[in-house]
């Protein structure tokens, strides 16, 4: 770049001029009486150095020279500003050297970039037209942040509130659980103690018992000998008082006769206390775990409704006539109208009109029994083959075993029973609530017509060329008929792959709709599962949700890739992408293809609720696209040999569908 000295702003005073009138030498080389003056330099000049100082027809005429002798009568132009190296008025600006500069500079230094010097009127204005673009993007910026602060702080306040709530439902948690351990512990403690307590004092009675009972059985020896002494002096009373309470003794002793009710005692109390004290210490202990076991799932299910909360916010939709799976639910009224027990395939017929008011039938019908009446079925034999497999190894044991250990397998048998049972009614109850479920949302897949009839249900499955809303007008079976007026199902043209599609998205049960839930700002990628290699198809999508559409920081991408791999970047940037739809900077743009940009920008970007048509022509390898039925011309031409349509969604709680 070439360097230039600092220009300075020399305002004219009256004594220069008068001065620059009277010399009548000329002020460039003060040799030669000037002949000419140049009101724009406010300089004398002869001749030579006039063709020196304007070189050429332009700046003499815009300098607007005249001879010296007429100079009186030109007014001398007011000079705001002179180049300190010539002296000379700055009448250029050098946008390669960002300069101002007088028309020596012009030609001395300026001679490799002659195209980039404006004069200083033009270089005004395009300097005026910049600054206004760069004040109006700076506006733009700072009503941008203030919306964001705006809006960071309302977050602040509302996660505020939302940490307040949540910190008391888990301190309230916290001081349940500790409760609960609390009863459980002094509920332990109390059974222990009571335990000690009883047996202590009764073992303290049988001690004294025993020890009374010592004291009188050592008696017993000198007995014996006052017996023998008795028996020698022919004292035979005496002799047979003293057998009788020997043989008393003996009785009393004999720890093999039945009815030892001393031993029995004492056996059955040390092992009924202890097994009983046992039993109720482990139901204490299951208990108090089952009670844990369900507090950290409702700790768990907490959480994740606080991270939903500071996330995203869930939006419902509600429609009319539809449910979100695109078909009606058949309500109980319609049920079970046409009752049969043999049928011939031949004589059913559906009856379907389609978008363009042209009447379809459908005739390949097949009969299926519900899986659930199988599945009950089977659960049936298997409790029953458990029963007998049960009862079979508790009578092998009763054989083994005394009554009490009997009585003990016909209590763990009875409760293995009752369990069983419970979890019959439980499962019964699941799938009542499932059944109830299914009634209220109706069918979920799109291109399948399910109709119950008794114990069996009428199933169908066709293929639509032409995706769109049609409405089930009647069904016929043999002669009988049933008209319906308010039942459709929507045909899609495609849906998302699961498997290849983003991990991180949220796919609904019907595979027609992504969600992007993750919490941050970051591009994830949704693939279609159909591929398309020949045909004309109109392929239509609904923007179901995109936040802030105006805004420099949200983004959604719609186009074509050549390839089913899973990707986790943006689309666009993996090679043979196609991009035809994007989003971004408050502006809805095309095109791009493999990272590099030749994009145009339509308009308005599209908003929720918007309808999207892809106009997908593989005979001719061309794509396009209308929103709102507005169109907006080919996008791409040259397609690939196939092509799957590819989804980017940015912001947390966008989501896209095929409608």
């Amino acid at each position: 770049m070439t360097s230039f000295p600092p220009t300075s702003s020399l305002n004219e005073s009256e004594e220069d001029k008068k001065q620059n009138q009277d010399n009548t030498n000329c002020q460039e080389c003060n040799k030669v009486t000037a002949s000419f003056y140049c009101p724009s330099c406010s300089i004398s000049l002869c001749e030579n150095c006039n063709d020196l100082y304007h070189p050429n027809e332009f700046l003499k005429k815009r300098h607007k020279i005249c001879p010296i002798d007429q100079s009186s009568k030109m007014g001398s132009t007011k000079i705001l500003s002179k180049c300190l190296i010539h002296n000379k008025e700055l009448e250029f600006y050098c946008k390669h050297d960002r300069l101002l500069i007088c028309s020596k500079c012009f030609f001395e230094k300026c001679s490799n970039h002659r195209s980039e010097v404006l004069s200083i009127e033009n270089a005004s204005n395009e300097l005026l037209e910049s600054s206004k673009k760069i004040c109006e993007s700076i506006s733009e910026s700072i009503l941008l942040y203030k919306f964001q602060l705006k809006n960071i702080k309302l977050n602040k306040e509302h996660l505020g509130k939302i940490y307040e709530t949540e910190n008391k439902k888990l301190t309230n948690k916290s001081n349940e659980i500790q409760e609960l351990l609390n009863k459980v512990m002094k509920t332990n403690f109390e059974t222990l103690n009571n335990f000690y307590k009883f047996n202590d004092l009764y073992f303290d009675e049988k001690i004294n018992e025993i020890n009374k009972l010592i004291e009188k059985l050592s008696n017993y020896p000198k007995d014996i000998q006052e017996f023998e002494k008795a028996l020698s002096e022919n004292q035979y009373v005496k002799v047979i008082e003293k057998s009788i309470a020997i043989q008393t003794a003996k009785e009393f002793l004999n720890v093999n006769d039945k009815n030892n009710d001393y031993k029995e005692l004492t056996d059955f109390n040390k092992a009924i206390n202890y097994r009983f004290i046992i039993d109720d210490i482990k139901n204490l202990t299951y208990k108090t775990k089952y009670d844990l076991e369900n507090l950290v799932i409702e700790c768990d299910s907490l959480t994740k409704a606080i991270n939903n909360k500071i996330v995203f916010k869930v939006k419902y939709q509600n429609g009319t006539n539809e449910n979100e799976s695109g078909s009606e639910s058949v309500s109980d009224k319609d049920k079970n109208i046409l009752d049969f027990n043999e049928l011939n395939l031949q004589s059913v017929k559906l009856y379907l009109q389609s978008p363009n008011n042209e009447e379809i039938v459908i005739s390949n019908f097949t009969i299926e029994k519900t899986n659930e009446k199988k599945n009950e079925k089977e659960n049936e034999n298997e409790n029953e083959n458990e029963n007998e497999r049960e009862m079979i190894r508790v009578k092998g044991k009763k054989k083994k075993k005394g009554r009490k250990k009997k009585r003990r397998v016909k209590r763990i048998v009875n409760n293995k029973e009752k369990e069983k049972e419970n979890k019959k009614e439980e499962k019964n109850e699941e799938k009542k609530e499932v059944r109830e479920r299914e009634k209220e949302k109706g069918k979920e897949n799109r291109n399948t017509i399910e109709k119950n009839i008794g114990k069996n249900f009428l199933q169908t499955s066709f293929q639509m060329d032409t995706p769109g809303k049609y409405q089930i007008t009647k069904i016929q079976i043999g002669e009988q008929v049933k008209s319906f007026k308010d039942l459709f199902i929507n045909v899609i043209a495609d849906y998302f792959d699961p498997i290849n599609s983003s991990n991180k998205l949220s796919i609904s049960p019907q595979y027609h709709k992504i969600t992007q839930n993750t919490g941050e700002y970051k591009y994830y990628s949704g693939i279609g599962k159909r591929v398309y290699s020949k045909g004309i198809h109109d392929i239509l999508m609904e923007i179901d949700c995109f936040s802030n559409p105006n805004s420099r920081w949200n983004y959604i991408h719609i186009g074509v890739v050549n390839s089913k791999n899973k990707m986790e970047a943006p689309f666009w940037q993996s090679p043979n992408a196609y991009l035809f739809i994007s989003v971004w900077s408050g502006k809805l743009r095309s095109c791009k293809r493999n990272g590099k940009n030749s994009d145009r920008a339509y308009g308005k970007p599209v908003s929720s609720g918007d309808i999207i048509t892809i106009h997908l022509d593989m005979d001719k390898k061309t794509i396009g696209f209308s929103i709102n039925k507005i169109n907006y011309g080919v996008a791409w031409n040259n397609l690939p040999n196939k092509v799957i349509i590819v989804a980017d969604l940015f912001a947390t709680g966008d989501s896209i569908s095929f409608y």
